[in-house]
């Protein structure tokens, strides 16, 4: 009885070692496809993305992360990724400081 309780634990760590092999190729598969995929196609992620440079002017910083600016005629509202600000404590010293960075730009 006792060998079979050493075969399966053999046979439980073994699936386990299979397991995370698995698991380490798929990532390092994926890994070396993402720093290669623009030397396989030719071209670079960016490239199918192109943008035009506009003039827009800011109207109104609304809070910390979020601000009202013009194009033309057209008034349009833009929240800033990445960027947390509280928002009742700092409000107005993050929008100051958010209104005269923007100035300066």
């Amino acid at each position: 009885m006792l060998s079979i309780k050493v075969y399966l634990t053999h046979i439980y760590i073994f699936m386990k070692v299979k397991r995370l092999l698995v698991f380490l190729i798929v990532i390092l598969l994926l890994s070396f496809l993402a720093v290669y995929y623009p030397h396989f196609t030719g071209k670079s992620i960016l490239d199918s993305q192109n943008y035009e440079k506009e003039q827009a002017f800011v109207t109104r910083v609304v809070d910390g992360d979020t601000l009202v600016y013009r194009i033309g005629n057209i008034s349009q509202s833009c929240r800033l990724l990445g960027i947390n600000t509280t928002m009742l404590e700092f409000i107005g010293l993050v929008k100051g400081l958010l209104f005269k960075l923007l100035q300066g730009a």
